[in-house]
């Protein structure tokens, strides 16, 4: 399996930048085909079986937990910051959650309730960088 046709339409449509892309997946194995086929690009590995630094280790550089797992792994957070990884949380719902994700410094919320989330990041002075 290669991501040459995938990166191909990238190319096509201009968005073969990693200031433009974001990659993740809950397949370890794509993961790793990405990370050895795209460097540069942010690649998130979307599960709660692997701490960062095993993932850093084979080459992936971000990770994409759900919020829970900042609770039950409180030095994954600090592990993956250390590692210089790209940190995303999903789905946070509940604005308690939103307020402590947001508080703990994770570079992405994905939410089924943007308009809350957008209310607490702006409550907590917290520069909304980017949304869908």
């Amino acid at each position: 399996m290669s991501f040459g046709r995938n990166a191909d339409k990238l190319r096509e449509y201009g968005l073969y930048d990693p200031d433009k892309v974001i990659f993740i997946s809950f397949s370890k194995f794509i993961c790793d085909k990405i990370a050895a086929e795209m460097p540069g690009f942010v690649c998130q590995y979307l599960g709660d079986d692997r701490c960062p630094e095993s993932l850093y280790e084979d080459g992936i550089n971000g990770v994409d937990y759900h919020f829970s797992v900042f609770y039950s792994h409180t030095q994954w957070l600090e592990q993956a910051r250390n590692l210089g990884m790209s940190v995303n949380c999903w789905t946070v719902n509940e604005v308690k959650d939103m307020q402590n994700m947001a508080g703990l410094g994770v570079d992405c919320i994905t939410t089924d309730r943007p308009m809350d989330l957008r209310q607490e990041l702006k409550t907590a002075s917290v520069e909304e960088v980017m949304s869908f």
